[in-house]
């Protein structure tokens, strides 16, 4: 992540974004 040492909030999104994605391809 670029500025890793700051709190992103748009980070917490991209992470939640992931695991959904994840769990919609595994099903």
């Amino acid at each position: 992540m670029i500025c890793a040492t700051l709190v992103n909030p748009a980070d917490d999104l991209i992470k939640t974004y992931a695991t959904v994605n994840k769990t919609l391809n595994s099903e």
